[in-house]
């Protein structure tokens, strides 16, 4: 597929997004940059987005679900230091009352899918003449297309799920490809990736989403490193909750390998409805309560955790299984389960 091909159907495939598909898509591109990307944990993100500390760079994504953008919200999402009673401050507001100094950001992105004009456009000029030490930009498609465009092209081809001789029209409506529809040939290599098959007693919970979504994920998620704070945060966790140093080996090794897992979940979690993430954590400390009242040591809840979100059909796929294990821990190290401090 040439050059111009592959610009055109990443082109059209984010003019159809908005929203929390676009923002997914946002992350996905950004942590293939960025791969130290952390993103917002909690649903009040306080004008967070994502940000590198490695690159001192601060995301704000603005994904309205309009087919357009509306030039005075958009400016006042950018910059507005004196709402009223019924608006918010915008986010370089946020960014500078709670995250500017914490890291030493120089970089502050407003990421939309529309290449702003007018009002807004002028906002973002108007905010680099301030002084603060940081450099604001505003990306739109173009530039989004741009960073894109810089990365492998397996790695393009896997955000985008491109096809080489497939059109956008034909995405759109399902054309047969070699005797299959697109959809069902993905799912095909999905089953084929993790040597499972589906029924249809099998359930779609948001769950599964998940762990769908992290498994297509990881063949072309570059391993990530945790920052060292947090992994001194996690050993304190650790220790606290596992008295015996063979347990608190064990659990530390789960950590080691989950920690590019888990950043695909967070991602995949924030594009959720809140209603639905509260869901899922609520989900999650039930069970773990439950597995307290019943277990003698906290190895054996840990290990019955990964049991409950484990199907019949993936006991032994050792991929899901680390998946299983990234999606518990990361409830551990939030502190929704096992003991705080």
């Amino acid at each position: 597929m040439s050059t111009h091909a592959i610009n055109q159907q990443i082109r059209d495939r984010i003019f159809r997004l908005s929203g929390k598909e676009f923002q997914q898509l946002v992350w996905d591109i950004l942590i293939k940059i960025y791969p130290d990307l952390q993103t917002p944990k909690m649903n009040h993100d306080l004008g967070n987005d994502g940000y590198s500390i490695s690159e001192k760079a601060f995301f704000a994504v603005y994904a309205p679900e309009l087919a357009k953008y509306d030039n005075e919200t958009t400016r006042k999402k950018i910059s507005n230091p004196t709402p009223n009673q019924s608006e918010e401050v915008g986010d370089y507001e946020k960014f500078i009352a709670n995250w500017k100094d914490k890291f030493g950001f120089t970089k502050w992105a407003f990421i939309t899918k529309e290449n702003l004009m007018g009002n807004p456009h002028q906002k973002i000029a108007e905010l680099n003449q301030n002084g603060d030490g940081v450099v604001k930009e505003h990306w739109g498609v173009e530039q989004l297309i741009e960073k894109v465009m810089g990365l492998e092209e397996s790695v393009i081809r896997g955000l985008f799920d491109l096809e080489a001789d497939i059109t956008v029209n034909q995405l759109n409506l399902g054309i047969v490809n070699n005797g299959k529809t697109h959809v069902e040939k993905q799912a095909q290599m999905y089953n084929e990736y993790n040597n499972y098959g589906t029924s249809e007693e099998d359930e779609n919970t948001a769950v599964d989403e998940i762990f769908d979504y992290v498994i297509s994920q990881l063949p072309q998620t570059p391993t990530i490193t945790p920052a060292d704070d947090r992994q001194m945060q996690v050993k304190a966790k650790i220790k606290l909750n596992f008295s015996v140093e063979k347990e608190q080996l064990e659990v530390e090794k789960y950590f080691t390998s989950a920690y590019t897992k888990t950043k695909l979940i967070e991602n995949k979690l924030q594009a959720l409805d809140p209603t639905i993430q509260g869901d899922i954590q609520l989900h999650i400390l039930q069970k773990y309560n439950e597995f307290k009242r019943n277990s003698q040591t906290s190895i054996e809840i840990l290990d019955k955790l990964f049991s409950f979100f484990t199907p019949k059909k993936r006991e032994r796929n050792p991929t899901f299984a680390a998946v299983i294990r990234a999606f518990v821990l990361l409830y551990f190290e939030d502190c929704s389960i096992f003991e705080k401090e």
